[in-house]
């Protein structure tokens, strides 16, 4: 069998799996697979020959705020595993090629599609073959390489493994943007259904608890460290957990200081894995936690305030705030002239911009009709059910609200990139967030 190169190992290691959220929004990510052949020479270290187009594995171009777009470089140091997490597709003793980057080749490998220009950033993250606090090493040597010796200072971010030591954690909070460790579920009992090697109270809780503290001490005391905060990721299906035990503990953590926010991957079976022949958790579920989350994390509710099905789950039927303002029909009408901010923030589609513009406007005695609230970026066909403008009411009548929101329908179609269960992949879906 012959050596693998360079690029071989970024196919691989790199992100390859159809496009998955990242980065704190759940937005649709757009793999970038073309490269000249001056970029895989640049990697490989051979001259060019054609300007003919290749495949650069490993690069998403990631949807920002306000048209911008991110290219991250999202690649694992190793797949190789000794865990035997049921829903993992580097699980140990799963069939599929296995190799490493050594600290020295990744390094050369991003600083060299990062020079043209091909990424911006860096998300690395690893398989843990034996000690996590060897294979923490190598990801911190990495991250030193690119530091220290290629004098890279743009974004980098670091998976903490499970069982790293405390001062890995505070070597990394200095090298990295963002750290994240995740809980994948959120309780012991639902953690031992899904990764029985794991422990969510003993080990991942402190190890966030540590990188949290360093992120808030890093605030407090104007220092670099871990500028971009703490992260983390919830599996969410496989180990049976509610949507309010996710969101309860999302609500400490974040109320702790700990945590700036969390992402949801819903569950997609993996072939050859214990969990193959499960059925997969609905997109719709996972959005609808993004959703909740913003609520607790942005309009500062508590996880009671969040409207919950009698099971503890969300509604894959209505948004959260939605589904709220819905159940207490006594806080509505609210008149855009005289609400105050706080009120306008209760309102389905005003959010924190668009209620910022409804009070400069309202000074300014622009607001007359729903179509003027469109153009301050209000969502009007939600927000008119709730409003009136100058004691006028343009929504629907009651009876036609209630035909629409509670009238009884069929849960949509799975929404998923994916196709086919189940996934015969090299990578997890979810695992670069």
């Amino acid at each position: 069998m012959r050596r693998l190169g360079l690029l071989d190992k970024l196919n691989i290691l790199g992100d390859t799996i159809n496009p998955s959220d990242a980065e704190g929004r759940p937005r649709q990510t757009i793999p970038i697979r073309q490269a000249t052949q001056e970029v895989q020479n640049g990697l490989t270290g051979v001259e060019p020959k054609t300007a003919k187009k290749a495949a650069l594995p490993g690069i998403m171009q990631l949807a920002g705020a306000h048209g911008r777009t991110f290219n991250l470089m999202r690649v694992m140091q190793t797949n190789a595993c000794s865990l035997k997490c049921r829903y993992c597709a580097t699980r140990c003793g799963r069939k599929l090629r296995r190799t490493i980057f050594q600290p020295e080749e990744l390094a050369s490998v991003f600083y060299a599609a990062h020079k043209k220009g091909y990424t911006d950033g860096l998300f690395l993250t690893s398989g843990i073959p034996g000690s996590p606090v060897s294979m923490m090493d190598k990801l911190l040597a990495t991250l030193e390489i690119l530091r220290k010796r290629y004098r890279f200072s743009g974004y980098i971010h670091l998976k903490i493994l499970p069982g790293a030591e405390p001062e890995q954690i505070v070597q990394a909070a200095r090298l990295a943007s963002r750290i994240s460790l995740n809980c994948e579920a959120p309780s012991d009992a639902a953690l031992s259904e899904i990764a029985p090697e794991k422990s969510l109270s003993k080990v991942i809780l402190p190890s966030i608890q540590k990188a949290g503290e360093l992120w808030k001490a890093g605030k407090l005391e104007g220092k670099k460290l871990v500028p971009a905060g703490v992260t983390t990721q919830f599996m969410v299906g496989p180990g049976r957990e509610r949507d309010k035990e996710i969101l309860s503990l999302v609500s400490q953590l974040e109320g702790d200081g700990f945590l700036h926010h969390a992402h949801f991957s819903t569950f997609a079976p993996m072939s050859d894995t214990p969990f193959e022949n499960l059925a997969p958790t609905p997109f719709t579920r996972g959005y609808r936690l993004y959703q909740a989350e913003h609520l607790l994390r942005i309009y500062k509710l508590s996880v009671n305030e969040i409207p919950l099905e009698k099971d503890g789950n969300l509604s894959l039927e209505l948004d959260p705030k939605l589904h709220r303002a819905i159940l207490h029909p006594e806080f509505f009408p609210i008149e855009i002239k005289t609400a105050s901010y706080e009120q306008l923030l209760t309102v389905p589609g005003v959010g924190p911009v668009s209620a910022r513009r409804i009070l400069t406007a309202r000074r300014e005695g622009t607001i007359f009709k729903p179509e003027d609230l469109a153009k301050l970026g209000v969502r009007v066909r939600q927000t008119k059910e709730f409003v009136t403008i100058g004691g006028i009411f343009y929504g629907q009548t009651r009876e036609e609200r209630r035909e629409t929101y509670f009238r009884q329908r069929k849960p949509g179609e799975q929404l998923s990139l994916i196709s086919r269960y189940p996934i015969a992949g090299a990578v997890s879906p979810g695992a670069f967030r």
